[in-house]
């Protein structure tokens, strides 16, 4: 059959080599049977999971209007105990049907691009070009995490081994660090600046990586933690973060089963639970050293169970490994952050994404 509809995601390969994105159908044009072919025009709704051949799949963007032409097909639930089910994978995403498409055709609705996708498009291009592959897509994963990049899977595949694979998925972290460097410039500036500048710095990454339920979880807490300093109140954390988990389950209920969104939350609330206990038990080291120890332990017993249900295995080396690559990974995101910036517009002060490459 051929579909049409807008592309309702940012193409992405997969395993298969092949390009995979999620179509908003709007109209069904075109039924093909063994003997004859029957024309209509009628109406339909719904997401529909595309794949399509890596050279019909290039050049693809959110909100595009495109006919694919393909194989309908349900997707199998699990073949045995405990495998990966394709069908309730779609369904927690809203999409109850697949497409292994061989054609895209364009619509002739011309339209755009958004500034946003040009702009993540830039950044990735931009780090690509400076470092090669797969040091440029690996620094944009630490930016816009790996939703928004196409990261070889046996780097992924890596990072998760090690316990690391947060590094290449946006996270409360990006917005820590980034609030943090806010915070550090302003500290001798007003409330109202401080308050003002960590805003608009929170807009400006929540629109460069998207809306991804762990970003949106960590700006809603750190605007939270924001306003508490104008109005000269305390935080409750934990309400905090409930309030969060809320208000984004009322914005889209399906997140619930959004992995990266289970991840952030239970992340956040073993630190807020266990890393000070943790801290007490570690005051006779320096404070930077305690926190770098505490925090990874406090996040991993949270999430332990969580990686074991998904992915099936734990790396024991992985805090140790979080405590030695932190500074490494906070250094290399703020020069992800700033650097594509100086280079869309020159060249800057002082280039540091040839020393980014040495690493």
């Amino acid at each position: 059959m051929t579909l049409r509809g807008e592309v309702d995601s940012s193409p992405r390969l997969n395993r298969s080599d092949r390009v995979q994105f999620w179509l908003q159908a709007n109209r069904l044009l075109e039924i093909t049977g063994r003997t004859k072919a029957e024309q209509t025009t009628d109406d339909t709704s719904g997401r529909v999971y595309v794949s399509v051949p890596l050279l019909q799949g290039t050049g693809l963007y959110p909100g595009e209007v495109v006919d694919v032409t393909g194989v309908l097909y349900k997707p199998q639930s699990e073949s045995y105990e405990g495998g990966f089910d394709f069908s309730l994978y779609l369904a927690r995403q809203g999409g109850f049907s697949g497409l292994s498409a061989s054609q895209v055709a364009d619509t002739g609705q011309r339209s755009r691009p958004g500034p946003l996708w040009r702009l993540r498009r830039q950044v990735i291009q931009v780090q690509t070009r400076a470092l090669g592959s797969p040091r440029g897509p690996l620094l944009s994963s630490m930016v816009l995490g790996q939703r928004s990049v196409d990261l070889p899977f046996d780097v992924q595949d890596l990072f998760r081994r090690v316990g690391l694979s947060h590094v290449v998925a946006v996270s409360g972290f990006h917005v820590s660090l980034m609030l943090g460097l806010v915070l550090q410039l302003t500290r001798r500036r007003s409330a109202q600046t401080t308050f003002w500048c960590g805003t608009v710095t929170l807009i400006g990454l929540l629109l460069i990586t998207g809306l991804q339920p762990s970003i949106l979880r960590a700006v809603l807490m750190a605007q939270a933690a924001l306003l508490a300093l104008i109005v000269r109140r305390r935080t409750q954390p934990i309400g905090s973060l409930l309030v969060a988990a809320g208000l984004l389950l009322l914005f889209n209920p399906l997140w619930i089963w959004d992995l990266g969104f289970q991840l952030s939350f239970l992340a956040t609330l073993g630190l807020l639970v266990t890393s000070p206990g943790l801290m007490r038990g570690l005051d006779w080291l320096p404070v930077p050293l305690a926190a770098a120890i505490a925090i990874p332990i406090a996040a991993t017993l949270w999430t332990l169970p969580l990686q074991l249900f998904h992915f099936g295995l734990v790396t024991p080396y992985s805090i140790l490994v979080n405590i030695l690559t932190t500074p490494l990974v906070t250094v290399s995101s703020v020069i992800g952050f700033w650097e594509p910036d100086w280079r869309c517009y020159g060249s800057p002060p002082v280039n540091l994404l040839p020393w980014w490459q040495g690493l």
